[in-house]
């Protein structure tokens, strides 16, 4: 029985304290996950008089989040300060992570700034969704800040904060920075991840460090972790920027063998590399593996009016910028 159906047999019953019966029914619906119920209890709770405290709001505020009804987490945060109740390390967190993947940066700091003003102590949680809401908008002056805070609060550092600080330093393409934060995780005593490993390719993609590249690569591999489309796409494109074309080919054939599935930046990195050797022949091949709008892409991005081109059909121009893309998936996975 689910918590809304155990609420109704509650109350034909006759529970002689209804209102600990919502406020019970009301944690079991949002352990469901059931946020409509959760807003119809919300509401029975309010008629019943049932005082809304602490874990209350920040339960609603998680819920909202997940439902990604962001602007009424926000509104369920105010009135949870205005009814004088403080929120904790785990309200802000909840909110924090949701204003990061919402690109909402400027929000996220205010409340991040907020929460030190009433002397709320950030956790590592914390500290970790303040980092990703400014590295997910290329905010390099506060991530670092963010960071050097949380070092001076003495809270330790995680795998996913060090991955955090070196993906602000890959979008900015300082790859010299981004592999100093690799090594201080290692030696930390973290192990490096997938993730790691690709925002480290990545930032040696943006400048074309293909020997760094494809070291990192090997080391990856020699402790057991095996490329995803993140991985060989920046591969790919640190091979395609340094002129390594034909490993850049390479790498493409060993994404195929590996059943890696592929997207349009994967090919349009191959399909540069095939345009560069001047082997036509190799895109005609790989024709039937990629989308038409992708083919078109390639086209329409480098200029090619040639007869090449004119046999890929119409279609809209898809061409996203490559590690940005490649960023967004990173982050979103941690």
């Amino acid at each position: 029985m689910d918590a809304v159906a155990e609420f109704g047999l509650e109350r034909q019953v006759g529970a002689r304290d209804e209102g600990m019966t919502v406020y019970v029914c009301w944690g079991g619906a949002q352990q469901e996950g059931k946020w409509d119920a959760v807003s119809s209890l919300l509401t029975e709770m309010r008629s019943l008089r049932v005082p809304l405290d602490k874990f209350t709001y920040t339960t609603l505020i998680g819920g909202h989040t997940k439902a990604g009804n962001l602007q009424k987490a926000l509104q369920v945060f105010k009135k949870m300060g205005e009814a004088g109740i403080a929120p904790d390390q785990f309200t802000y967190s909840a909110l924090l992570a949701a204003l990061g993947k919402a690109g909402e940066w400027e929000i996220a700091l205010a409340i991040y700034e907020e929460m030190k003003a009433q002397k709320a102590k950030p956790n590592m949680i914390t500290y970790s969704a303040a980092l990703s809401a400014c590295a997910r908008a290329g905010r390099r002056e506060e991530t670092l800040r963010v960071f050097q805070e949380m070092q001076k609060a003495g809270v330790p550092a995680d795998g996913v904060t060090y991955t955090t600080l070196m993906s602000v330093y890959s979008r900015n393409g300082d790859w010299e920075r981004a592999e100093e934060v690799f090594k201080e995780m290692k030696t930390a005593g973290h192990r490096p991840n997938l993730f790691a490993f690709s925002t480290l390719i990545s930032a040696y993609a943006k400048k074309g460090e293909w020997e760094r590249a494809l070291l990192a690569y090997k080391s990856m591999q020699s402790i057991g972790l095996k490329p995803n489309l993140i991985t060989y796409t920046a591969l790919m494109t640190a091979c395609e920027k340094g002129k390594q074309w034909e490993r850049a080919k390479e790498l493409y054939v060993e994404m195929k063998a590996a059943g890696v599935e592929m997207d349009e930046i994967a090919y349009s990195v191959f399909l540069r590399a095939c345009d560069a050797t001047g082997k036509e022949r190799d895109i005609r091949n790989r024709t039937k593996e990629s989308s038409e709008a992708a083919m078109y892409s390639f086209c329409r991005a480098s200029g090619n009016d040639s007869e090449e081109c004119s046999w890929w059909g119409e279609a809209e121009p898809i061409f996203p910028e490559e590690l940005d893309h490649m960023e967004e998936m990173l982050r979103g996975n941690n």
